[in-house]
């Protein structure tokens, strides 16, 4: 059935940094619903957050088009929908705990999300929605190494996460995050795209190599600029750092969830119908 044959929710248009251009049907953007008690009850269910669950079925909801497959969506167009649903159902004013660079005291600010804009796009995929770089210092038989590769996908990031939480699991907290990024992202080196032989030059590829690969993956990718002011709240000094949209960021706090299991709970052991949040 189709989303918006019965939907009452209002909902938005939402823009992708990405513009569309790495979609074979290049679509733009994705009629997004706002979040509603559905999407509450899910992402404040501790069973599908323990399972990782919560915040692909709250995007499904809210995502009134048929034909995006969120595993497929650009991580920075992924995280512009995020925006929007925080934004729209939680305000504009994001609180968080810092640590002072300048009087190292620790205390509670805020930031406003309009800070966190689309980036631009300063280099444009090839006509197969790739990018290309040369690394500077590395040879194979001397010649340069040319590496092709595409932007991160949410299916990408959810991947490279959970494979990286298991090593350091055990590997006593030894991240190899770098090197499933480039495994995943890149498609070919010097026209060589058997993954195997790509795992090989990467763990071959030096330290200057692996950082000026990295800056130019970031700064090509599409998404969302996340660099924020934050004002200690001790000594006003202001500080510009990046704050990663991960999927904590749609303000479901612990104390909130746990506002909402106690709610249930009444609800559920008492029977007595509806209970007013501002009573808890």
């Amino acid at each position: 059935m189709n989303k918006l044959s019965n939907l009452t929710a209002p909902f938005d248009l939402v823009f992708f940094p990405s513009m569309g251009l790495f979609y074979d049907n290049k679509k733009a953007y994705a009629l997004v619903k706002y979040l509603t008690g559905v999407e509450e009850n899910i992402l404040t269910s501790p069973m599908l957050a323990e399972h990782n669950l919560a915040i692909d079925m709250a995007l499904k909801s809210v995502i009134l088009d048929e034909d995006i497959d969120i595993d497929k969506l650009l991580v920075g167009d992924k995280n512009s929908i995020i925006l929007f649903l925080r934004a729209t159902s939680f305000g504009p004013i994001y609180d968080v705990q810092i640590m002072c660079t300048k009087c190292n005291n620790s205390g509670k600010t805020s930031f406003n999300i309009s800070e966190m804009t689309a980036k631009d796009i300063v280099i444009p995929p090839d006509d197969e929605g790739l990018f290309t770089y040369v690394l500077p210092k590395m040879k194979i038989n001397g010649e340069p190494i040319v590496i092709r590769f595409r932007p991160m996908t949410y299916l990408d990031e959810k991947m490279i996460i959970e494979n990286d939480k298991i090593h350091q699991t055990y590997n006593k907290g030894a991240s190899i995050y770098n090197t499933l990024r480039y495994n995943n992202q890149i498609v070919s080196i010097n026209g060589i795209g058997d993954k195997e032989k790509i795992n090989n030059i990467i763990n071959k590829m030096p330290l200057k190599d692996s950082i000026s690969l990295r800056t130019y993956m970031d700064k090509v990718e599409p998404g969302i600029n996340n660099t924020v002011s934050l004002k200690c709240p001790h000594c006003q000094h202001i500080m510009r750092e990046e704050f990663p949209i991960g999927n904590n960021f749609l303000g479901l706090t612990s104390e909130y969830k746990n506002v909402i299991w106690e709610e249930s709970f009444l609800l559920g052991y008492y029977g007595q119908g509806s209970i007013n949040r501002d009573e808890t």
